[in-house]
């Protein structure tokens, strides 16, 4: 199964280079030319990464990320801002407000699927932690380590906290 990414860039020139760019590298591209209603269209979509340009007419894409972070299901999903806008300050602000790397224009194709391939990575390692921390079974025992609680059977066994 390939990565589903979600573009928004208001360039058409630029998202149909970079759309079919990326399905040459694997990748299944969905690509809006601009941020408005992103979530009744994440949802559409289901996208695993979002790439977001920041310069935009309606919403910039620093807009769209704080929407999306604000939004309790799509709120971990790897974003990457893509912007001409270069300098530390323009980096360090998206960087801040929630996207997780940041691209200048022009890139190199190669290094931009390199940098969505480690997003994805990381992202999948962060899950599976996440899921591995929260209980762990095995037949019929049960740990939950929220809340400290060991249950045979769906009873709980009485243990102290050294010997959980």
């Amino acid at each position: 199964m390939s990565t589903k990414i979600m573009f928004i860039e208001d360039e058409t020139e630029i998202r149909e280079i970079l759309k079919s760019m990326l399905e040459d590298e694997g990748f299944d591209v969905v690509t809006l030319e601009s941020g408005i209603d992103i979530i009744p269209l994440m949802k559409k979509h289901q996208p695993q990464v979002l790439i977001v340009d920041q310069l935009m007419p309606g919403k910039k894409g620093t807009e769209v990320i704080d929407e999306v972070r604000a939004n309790k299901t799509y709120a971990k999903i790897p974003i990457i801002m893509l912007s001409a806008l270069s300098s530390e300050a323009d980096k360090v602000s998206a960087l801040e407000m929630g996207a997780d790397d940041y691209v200048t224009k022009p890139f190199q194709s190669k290094e931009l699927c390199a940098r969505i391939r480690a997003l994805m990575r990381r992202a999948g390692e962060a899950a599976a932690s996440e899921a591995q921390l929260d209980s762990l079974k095995f037949g019929n025992l049960k740990i939950d380590f929220v809340g400290h609680r060991v249950l045979i059977d769906q009873s709980e066994v009485s243990l102290t906290l050294t010997e959980f």
